[in-house]
């Protein structure tokens, strides 16, 4: 996924956002199970004079409510709701952006996750079943609890810190590609092999106990 010449000076001038300021992105549908409430509440409790925009790139059920939350909560200027978007459009959004945010507690993998560490986008994601076997804690971003103080926290600290932020960068980059077709399919085969070997000794043992 690449995307396209211009695509993150493209998209961020569609935002109305100069280059300096970060921009969270979220990618998937807006469902009740994707607990984008706690999303936008982490988000309302980040430091009210630092500069930031949440892009949530997809459509759902929720969004009439959603965008009646960030209403609520005072950041309504701060949200844009994008809309459904192509899967290959997708590349511009996560070139575009500076953190990936991913509040769901129950999704069983969140390629959306690989797609955007692919990017270099350092992740702050729930440590729960597929993005805590995704994402690395502290080195690709962060793994947090359900809550909006832990999650707000984490991402305040990237914001804080542009340092922290290339550092991941380049870490998730380099985790993304544990996850292409290759060496899923490497994996996969050695576990085909060491299972049949594994049956094989089996086999053996129990023709030969004594053995």
């Amino acid at each position: 996924m690449h995307p396209a010449a211009g695509g993150r000076e493209r998209l961020r001038r569609e935002l109305g956002l100069p280059e300096w300021t970060p921009l969270l992105l979220y990618a998937g549908r807006l469902a009740r199970e994707k607990r984008l409430d706690m999303l936008l509440g982490s988000v309302a409790r980040l430091g009210r004079g630092g500069a930031f925009h949440l892009c949530l790139a997809g459509g759902g059920p929720m969004e009439g409510k959603l965008r009646w939350l960030a209403a609520e909560l005072g950041i309504a200027e701060r949200v844009t709701f994008c809309g459904w978007v192509q899967h290959e459009a997708l590349a511009d959004y996560y070139a575009a952006a500076d953190l990936f945010l991913f509040p769901s507690p129950a999704d069983a993998m969140g390629i959306v996750l690989v797609e955007a560490m692919g990017a270099g986008l350092p992740c702050v994601a729930i440590n729960k079943y597929g993005p805590s076997e995704v994402v690395t804690d502290g080195v690709t971003g962060f793994l947090t609890a359900f809550d909006e103080t832990d999650f707000s926290e984490s991402v305040q600290r990237l914001l804080d810190n542009s340092f922290l932020r290339q550092r991941m960068a380049g870490a998730a980059r380099t985790r993304a590609r544990d996850f292409d077709l290759d060496a899923t399919t490497a994996r996969l085969v050695q576990v085909y092999q060491d299972t049949i070997r594994e049956t094989e000794r089996l086999r053996w043992h129990a023709a030969y106990p004594m053995a």
